[in-house]
This record gives structure tokens, C-alpha cells and sequence, in this order.
């Protein structure tokens, strides 16, 4: 259990000290923010990392950020996203699909629903992104300044998270 306890603390810090930049740690809750709204199932963590490497983005902000869309948000994001997408492309809205959301209906209605969730993913999925966007570039510095130790920015910190780890590891009793 202690374990346990140090690893969460680890991960903790490691997330609020990011070293990156703010460019970066934009980059990055932009593509997390844009693939959280695209129908990309159970692998949007994945897909957010990679794209977030290939164009220099903080993988941390791009793996955590598609978790806004989760089994609580998913009916009502994934609902609207496929109401704009079919409003659109004019496709007919299918009732049965929304009065129960789900991934058997979505791979039973075919793929008039899926284009539909896909062009309205897409389009919400950028705004959205393009707002977390500009909220992370200005609130970035100011968030690295305020967790930055003696007021130093994160990068002349590298060691902190290093730090913490090995003093608990010090003060731990035996077993």
C-alpha cells in the first residue's frame, strides 16, 4: 500500500512539474482535447500520445486529456457530436441510436452513424482543442511558475521529482 501511495506521489509531481513548454503543453491538450471528441473508442489515450510525439506535443496533457470523455460524459459529448454531424451532412437523425447511446448500436445502425459521429467529432473536437489551446498557453507559465520551487522555473528543478523519491525512500521505516 505504501507503495502504492509513493508511485501516485511520484505521478502526481511528475504532472504538475511538466517540463515542458507552454507551446508544447498546448500542443498537446490541443490533440488530447480534438481526439477526445472523435468516436476512437477505448484507444484515444493512444492515439493522443502518438499524434502528441509525432508533432512535439506534452504526451502527459495529450494522454490525460481524452479522459473527459468518459462512460458518464460519453452518452451526452458523443450524442451532440452526432447530432451536428448529421445535421450537417443532412442525414436522418436515427431515434433508436439516441434513446440508448451505446457501441452495439453504433456497430448495428452502420456506418451513417459513424460518418456522422466522425464529421461532428471533428469539428467540436478542434473548437474545443483550440480552446484548450489558448487557455494552456496563457495559463501554462503561470501554473509552471506558481508549482516551481523558490520561484524557479520547472526546468532548473529537474531533479525535484528525484528528490522526493529518494527522501521518502530515506525516512521510510523498514520492513
Amino acid at each position: 500500500m505504501e507503495t502504492m501511495k509513493r508511485v501516485g506521489k511520484y505521478f502526481y509531481y511528475r504532472f504538475i512539474r511538466v517540463r515542458s513548454s507552454p507551446q508544447e503543453m498546448a500542443r498537446g491538450l490541443f490533440i488530447g482535447l480534438f481526439v477526445a471528441f472523435t468516436p476512437t473508442f477505448g484507444v484515444q489515450s493512444i492515439v493522443s500520445i502518438f499524434f502528441a510525439a509525432l508533432f512535439r506535443g506534452s504526451k502527459i496533457l495529450a494522454g490525460l486529456a481524452p479522459f473527459v470523455t468518459n462512460p458518464l460524459t460519453m452518452p451526452f459529448f458523443y450524442g451532440g457530436t452526432y447530432l451536428l454531424g448529421a445535421a450537417i451532412l443532412q442525414r436522418p437523425i436515427d431515434p433508436d441510436f439516441l434513446s440508448k447511446p451505446s457501441l452495439e448500436g453504433l456497430w448495428e445502425a452502420g456506418g451513417e452513424i459513424f460518418m456522422a459521429l466522425w464529421v461532428g467529432g471533428v469539428l467540436v473536437g478542434f473548437v474545443v482543442g483550440l480552446i484548450g489551446y489558448f487557455v494552456a498557453l496563457t495559463l501554462g507559465p503561470k501554473i509552471q511558475k506558481r508549482f516551481a520551487r523558490n520561484g524557479k522555473s520547472i526546468k532548473d528543478n529537474r531533479n525535484s521529482v528525484r528528490e522526493i523519491s529518494v527522501r521518502e525512500t530515506e525516512n521510510r521505516p523498514a520492513d
